[in-house]
């Protein structure tokens, strides 16, 4: 008959394994999911040229725009001069509707955009289209804390600042979205509750 003490080893031991495999499929099941346009934040992933792609797509699945019944099809703009590699999206859906991606040459309208994906946009264009889709329902997603601070949705973590993103609760209304309380979870919360 197993002493106490080996009753309680091995059940801390159950708990370490029970937590340790916690983490791995709920990493597992990021990555899969970011793969199949759903939210991935992994270390890996953030490190990865196609994680901010990723992301964008896994955040089709907690943003909810105003009149969302009438979009047919989710519009991904990307100004002409980013370097995202948007070849990630050809294919993709999100909630039941296909991906679609339009590069944005200066002075293009931004209206008819769900996101902006400015995660890759060379300064001057991501300042200028941050501007022209102010309280427009269009999610605004980019790099750093500043682009939050000038007027972004979403902001990517930069490596250097670890994995994971912030929200920006006062973009987010102000373009008259709605985030998951799931994705508020996930980030990090700015600019109010």
């Amino acid at each position: 008959m197993p002493t106490r003490r080996y009753i309680v080893a091995a059940q801390a031991c159950w708990a370490a394994l029970c937590h340790a495999l916690a983490l791995a499929t709920l990493g597992i099941s990021l990555v899969l999911a970011g793969q199949t346009s759903a939210h991935a934040q992994t270390t890996d992933a953030a490190a990865s040229p196609a994680a901010p792609a990723t992301y964008v797509l896994g955040f089709l699945q907690y943003f909810r725009w105003p009149d969302e019944a009438g979009i047919e099809r989710w519009q991904i703009c990307v100004p002409a001069g980013s370097t995202a590699d948007v070849a990630v999206y050809d294919g993709q859906t999100a909630r039941g509707r296909p991906v679609s991606v339009r590069r944005l040459g200066p002075g293009d309208p931004v209206g008819d955009c769900q996101v902006l994906d400015l995660t890759a946009a060379p300064a001057a264009a991501a300042v200028e289209l941050l501007q022209s889709a102010r309280r427009q329902p269009i999610l605004t997603v980019g790099e750093g804390a500043s682009f939050c601070t000038a007027g972004g949705m979403v902001c990517l973590r930069r490596p250097a600042d670890g994995s994971g993103f912030e929200v920006s609760l006062t973009a987010v209304r102000e373009g008259r979205l709605k985030a998951s309380a799931q994705v508020l979870l996930l980030g990090r919360r700015k600019g109010g509750s």
